[in-house]
């Protein structure tokens, strides 16, 4: 609605001889992009939406999707060790953040869970935890199901 005004009073005020001023196509320009903005912003949950409630299960589904893709751009990216230490670690903390406001004792478990095996360092026992946080996450789903 917003957008066609701001055509019309573009339209309008761009016309010969034409006494309509042109500010309010600006003003309705900028209504149309702000609408646009908090339509997409709810969508994806960017700022002011991010902070909505996710469902308990859609919550737990988007950490293991994001955790699955943290690992498979581990593994298939090649990532230097301090990048694979910042993959895991950014995905690690934001579901521990998430988690921590749903369901306290799963996030102390996956929290406290790692993959500390003495054959493994770098990129190999990154996988490796970030497997074993997801077998957690896995684990409280199911439970939430059934």
């Amino acid at each position: 609605m917003c957008g066609t005004n701001a055509v019309a009073w573009a339209v309008g005020a761009t016309t010969a001889n034409s006494s309509l001023p042109s500010w309010p196509a600006y003003v309705f320009g900028v209504m149309t992009l702000a609408a646009l903005y908090v339509l997409g912003a709810a969508l994806g949950r960017k700022w002011p939406f991010h902070r909505l409630a996710l469902a308990p299960a859609e919550l737990l589904d988007d950490c293991i999707r994001r955790g699955r893709d943290a690992r498979a751009r581990i593994i298939h990216e090649r990532l230097d060790d301090w990048e694979v230490a910042g993959e895991a670690a950014a995905w690690t903390l934001r579901t521990a953040n998430l988690l921590h406001e749903q369901f306290p004792s799963v996030a102390d478990e996956f929290l406290a869970a790692n993959g500390n095996e003495e054959q493994l360092s770098g990129q190999a026992l990154a996988v490796r935890t970030l497997a074993v946080k997801l077998a957690v996450l896995a684990a409280a789903r199911r439970e939430l199901a059934g």
